[in-house]
Parts: C-alpha cells; structure tokens; sequence
C-alpha cells in the first residue's frame, strides 16, 4: 500500500523511521488545490448511523453513497475535530459523482459520538476506524481508500499495521501527524506549542487533562 501525502514535510522522516512500512510519497497538489478541485462536487444524498465500536462506544458516521459504485473511500478527521469539518462533506460530494461512495465518522470523544475527550487513546481511536471500516466492508464489496488527515494519519497508519492492507487500494495523508513525539511530548511546529507546554503538562498532571486549543480536553 502506497501512502499520499499533501503537502507534509514529514514524509522523508516518515520513509527514513519505518522503512519496512509504508511508502510515503509526496503529492505535487497543495491543500488550496485539493480544496479547488472538490468544490467541483454537487448534492449527495446522505444516511446517518449510530453503530458500536469494538468496546461499545457508540459512534456517529454518515454515509454518502451512488446506485453503481466503483470504490468507497473512509475518512479519518483529526484531533479536536469533526466529521463534519468543510473539507470531508466536500470530498463526499466530489467523490460520488465518480462512482465513489464513503463514509465519514466522529472519533469517540469527538462530534457526536460518545465518549468523553479525555479518555480517548490511540487505541481507542484505531478500534474506532477498525469497527467503521468492518462496517463499510459488510455494506460494500469494494476496494476500499483511506482519507486521513492530521491526528487521524497517524491512526490510519497503525490500523493498517494491525489488521493489514487486504482490499485497501490507497491511502492519502493530509498534514499528516507522523511523529508522535516531536508532535505532543516535544512539539515542534507552532500549533502544537499552543498547547503541549509547560504549563499544559502540568495541568494533564493536577487535574488529569490538558486542553487543545484553548477548551478541547484530553
């Protein structure tokens, strides 16, 4: 399975890291580009579900599908964010005039799955896209892509690593987190420095959370 990212420049890390992984290759479109060519995209019809992850946490997805699909894409958001953030409707709607249906979920915590924020993990959220991608396999028998963006690439990842890339046709990465450690424990890149600091870890430590931007705990 080949791995697109858009516009990262942690991909060369990413190859150098895990050499026996995945092969991530740089895609020449930025994200303005990206977004211009969904925008193409008209009206879909959607079906909403509740289903159950893998430990009972129920999640909230919504599927957008055509009479004579060819392939379906599963979408994976990030951190303190959404299923429905602008830019995966967009996708769903470009994408189903190609004959292409998918799915978009909240992670536990997020949206309007259950869980709390604070008690997501890493396995939490791998369980979550496990049990949406056993759910869109069991409604489709179509070779299936992965859109996974920041938080959610990292997720993506290390699904593939535990259940394999039998029927995955793609995956595409989206500013992709790679680097756990220099993303949260020793950030980096300004975003992260909002939020993993000093002052943060200590209130993780006091009060057992510490919050993304300001009012997202985890």
């Amino acid at each position: 399975t080949a791995a697109t990212i858009i516009d990262s420049r942690r991909c060369r890390e990413y190859n150098s890291l895990n050499p026996n992984k995945f092969t991530v290759r740089m895609n020449p479109f930025t994200p303005k580009h990206a977004l211009y060519f969904l925008i193409l995209g008209g009206q879909t019809m959607q079906t909403h579900l509740q289903y159950p992850s893998t430990d009972g946490i129920q999640l909230d997805g919504v599927l957008q599908e055509t009479e004579v699909p060819k392939r379906a894409v599963l979408m994976l958001h990030g951190i303190n964010s959404s299923k429905e953030e602008p830019l995966y409707p967009l996708f769903a709607d470009r994408l189903l005039p190609l004959g292409i249906n998918s799915f978009r979920f909240d992670f536990r915590g997020h949206g309007k799955s259950t869980g709390q924020s604070e008690e997501m993990t890493i396995r939490g959220e791998v369980d979550d896209a496990a049990a949406s991608l056993r759910l869109i396999r069991e409604r489709w028998a179509l070779p299936v892509s992965i859109i996974a963006a920041s938080f959610g690439a990292a997720t993506a990842l290390m699904l593939l690593e535990k259940h394999g890339t039998e029927g995955i046709e793609s995956l595409v990465l989206l500013n992709p987190v790679l680097d756990l450690e220099r993303t949260f424990l020793k950030p980096e890149l300004p975003w992260a420095k909002r939020s993993f600091h000093e002052e943060g870890f200590r209130s993780l430590k006091e009060k057992g959370y510490l919050l993304i931007d300001g009012h997202f705990r985890v």
